[in-house]
């Protein structure tokens, strides 16, 4: 069990890293997150429950049109904001994927599990459920291998899976793709700075001028400048943020509202220190799969100048950019086609059926 002290007790203040404002919890509906099942009707496959991953029940959701087309893992990003709940958001996907949903280690529906006693919740683990996920979805699948969509936090995680174990990667797909903790808050910084200047926002400029140099950030000076980030967030991710709050209500009951948003808090907790001394720039300058990198132009979670240059550095036998223009951090939720245009040919090119 992870404890709220020393760094835990200064990120517990603070909303998720990558994600916008905490989602509301207000309205009680149907039990329909959380709920197992077991469906196929033809070619079609749907299927929701507990795996065990790292010897911990792990939540995991499978859909799809055809159980022959290529499987997708969406690795989440917040760090600990499941999308299990919304997967209708990525219906879009299913005529072409087997779109896989997973709870990590200390969110969602596998944090309303086991809850507060969830252990061993670091970077590190759940890379290691992850690649433990890909070799269970591969038998249960009859795949060779599998492509991993890693979202924000997440492409922490998806990295460091493809890095371990390549073989069971067929491409390494990058959305709101993280570079480096330090060179993202100072560009952060630079964002609302060039917010102050042109709107001749005097409080802001003053709020920044208190937080002082940022030639080393640390956790303090993120949870301040993420203060600020969520209050200026670009267009695009507020309207994602509140077209998924209107949803909510609709997709889980009052107690999985309060449990999501309670391994939420905790994700936040017991990963943001890992995050703040991760540099994939340093760590990870290669990849032994296709890389894929699917970057909204606006993105100021994770920039994209900074995303591209990790990409531009990284060695991969086969990279793709596809940069999407008046998209912010969730081009795979705001501007599908585009995506799935990429993500089809990157299945045609490393993954056919």
């Amino acid at each position: 069990m992870q404890t709220a002290t020393g760094r835990g007790a200064i990120v517990k203040r603070s909303l998720s890293f990558f994600l916008v404002p905490a989602l509301s919890l207000l309205i009680v509906g149907p039990a329909l997150a959380c709920t197992s099942l077991s469906s196929s009707n033809g070619k079609r496959i749907e299927e929701a429950g507990f795996v065990s991953l790292g010897g911990l029940d792990q939540w995991v959701t499978i859909r799809g049109a055809d159980r022959a087309n290529p499987v997708l893992l969406h690795v989440h990003g917040g760090p600990g904001f499941a999308f299990s709940a919304f997967t209708e958001e990525f219906a879009p996907y299913e005529a072409d994927f087997t779109v896989v949903q997973w709870d990590e280690r200390g969110a969602g529906c596998t944090f309303g599990r086991h809850g507060a006693q969830t252990p061993n919740v670091t970077l590190e683990r759940l890379a290691l459920d992850g690649i433990e996920l890909a070799v269970h979805l591969k038998h249960r699948l009859g795949k060779d291998k599998i492509i991993v969509l890693a979202h924000s936090a997440g492409s922490i995680i998806g990295t460091e899976m493809v890095k371990r174990a390549p073989e069971h990667f067929a491409a390494y797909v990058g959305a709101g793709q993280f570079a480096s903790f330090a060179t993202t808050v100072q560009a952060q910084a630079i964002y609302l700075r060039r917010i102050a200047e042109t709107a001749s926002d005097a409080e802001l400029r003053a709020r920044l001028d208190a937080i002082g140099s940022l030639g080393s950030p640390t956790l303090q000076h993120f949870i301040a400048i993420n203060a600020l980030l969520n209050a200026h967030a670009p267009p695009d991710d507020e309207a994602t943020v509140q077209r998924l709050q209107s949803r909510m209500p609709a997709l889980m009951k009052q107690e999985e509202l309060a449990s999501h948003r309670a391994g939420q808090q905790a994700s936040v907790r017991w990963l943001l220190p890992g995050i703040a001394a991760t540099s994939l720039v340093a760590t990870t300058p290669r990849l032994a799969v296709p890389f894929i990198l699917i970057q909204g132009a606006d993105d100021m979670f994770t920039p994209t100048d900074l995303a591209i240059a990790y990409y531009t550095g990284v060695e991969a036998p086969a990279k793709e950019l596809v940069v999407v223009q008046g998209a912010g951090h969730f081009p795979h939720l705001t501007h599908t086609r585009q995506v799935l245009a990429a993500l089809v040919r990157a299945a045609r090119a490393h993954a056919p059926r």
